[in-house]
């Protein structure tokens, strides 16, 4: 016997605006007719993907621990309706147990070349419509300090879209690869689309007010020319593809793809185009085997002719990038001061293997090879061919070592050498350590 939707019923959702639940179960349900007794129908949609797809929902939206889905007759049955639709009938009922409201915690961080220590706050459900409001408050050997608050919420109650708010301070110790401290305070305001199974995209509005300062008496001339106040307006999208069954190197299929773009201007005193891509893919081999394949590339073009903002190129070497390279080395120099690049590219693969006798454990052994070069160009003539070609004398080096994950995070302790460097290049032979979330 068929079944009908009749009604949805959630229970335990007393902090949810009604306004709120309406919109998220209206998709399921047809308009009501005018009268007051009838009942919306979708014959067209099965009741558990219904349900599943309800469940789904409210469970992305991070303000449940627990979402249970049963079907049960209809509790409110038209008077007008036979014996036969009143069997076909169906109620979707969802009880929800709800996450605490406020969670505080406090943590310590190693990763991406800094260790930290935070406090971070995040209260859900703020307003009924399943928005999280998060804070935190960082302080770090490189980031000295940083200051973080954002408001999510999702978009007509679809957690297919989020809409978000934010704003944001940092100051940063940046003598380890040129001679000054970097400040930032900004706000942004994104909207993040989920279109399809793993691909996104994100469209923001951002302004940062940056300060280039505290040069160290060894500075060199061109960062004293550059240090100072900016104030930079962009627009930026974002597009994700993400389709690995595995984040890290035991996927079996699917890779990923993120494209940048970022147009800066609209009363700023800072006008570019920058675009960065990134690309990976990955495949286990069987028996603890694995490989990974890297690349990224990115291009800065100011809009005005005039030099690009320290802050905005890029920046290339390190355990997390091109290994064997002191951090942030590669490219432009000026004394000791290592300028970044407006062009760049870099790649690397890496074959992993268990440890003898030992092939369950999260420690790996690791063999890699790692390829990359920036360059800076010349903002005031047209972008050709010839601009680019110190790319093509890339700094690369291999080695060997041990890899542990644990979750997100991955520690490599490595043991290799340069193989090619250009000139100025941090080249670093011997062991190097690396903590972080992303490497290449």
């Amino acid at each position: 016997m068929p079944l009908q939707l009749a009604s949805i019923r959630i229970e335990g959702a007393s902090l949810l605006r009604r306004s709120f639940l309406e919109s998220l179960c209206s998709p399921y349900l047809l308009p009501r007719a005018s009268s007051s007794s009838a009942v919306g129908l979708t014959a067209a949609l099965g009741l558990i993907a219904v349900a599943q797809s309800l469940s789904a929902d409210l469970t992305a939206m991070d303000v449940f621990d627990k979402v249970d889905v049963t079907l049960q007759p209809a509790k409110d049955v038209p008077k007008d309706a036979d014996k036969r639709a009143q069997q076909e009938l169906s109620d979707v009922v969802l009880t929800l147990k709800n996450r605490s409201r406020l969670l505080l915690k406090s943590s310590t961080d190693v990763g991406d070349g800094e260790g930290s220590a935070s406090v971070q706050a995040r209260v859900r459900n703020v307003f009924g419509g399943a928005e999280v409001f998060n804070g935190s408050a960082t302080i770090g050997t490189r980031t000295r300090k940083a200051f973080n608050v954002s408001l999510t919420a999702p978009i007509l109650a679809n957690p297919d879209h989020i809409f978000s708010l934010g704003a944001y301070a940092l100051d940063r110790d940046c003598t380890a690869w040129w001679a000054a401290y970097e400040g930032l305070r900004g706000a942004r305001a994104s909207i993040l689309s989920s279109t399809a199974q793993g691909i996104s995209h994100e469209f923001a509005l951002q302004a940062d007010w940056r300060h280039i300062g505290r040069l160290r008496p060894f500075a060199s001339r061109s960062i004293r020319r550059l240090a100072g106040h900016s104030l930079k307006c962009s627009v930026q999208h974002t597009y994700m593809r993400d389709t690995r069954d595995d984040p890290l190197f035991q996927a079996t299929t699917g890779s990923l793809t993120k494209v940048v773009n970022e147009v800066s201007g609209f009363g700023s005193d800072v006008h570019h185009w920058k675009a960065e891509l990134e690309a990976s893919r990955a495949r286990t081999l069987g028996h603890g085997y694995a490989w990974s394949l890297g690349a990224s590339a990115g291009l800065l073009k100011t809009l005005d002719a005039r030099p690009s903002h320290l802050s905005d190129r890029f920046q290339l070497g390190g355990p997390l990038s091109v290994r064997m390279f002191r951090f942030n080395s590669l490219g432009p120099k000026d004394g000791g001061d290592s300028l970044g690049g407006d062009a760049f590219w870099s790649a690397g693969c890496s074959l992993f293997a268990p440890l003898p006798l030992r092939p369950h454990w999260p420690l790996k052994l690791h063999a890699f090879f790692n390829a990359g070069q920036l360059t800076q160009i010349d903002q005031t003539i047209p972008l050709q061919p010839p601009a680019l070609s110190p790319l093509l004398q890339p700094s690369a080096s291999a080695g060997v070592g041990l890899m542990f994950s644990q979750g997100p995070l991955r520690v490599e302790l490595n043991a290799g050498l340069p193989l090619a460097a250009r000139r100025g290049d941090g080249a670093r032979k011997g062991v190097q350590l690396g903590i972080g979330i992303s490497f290449l």
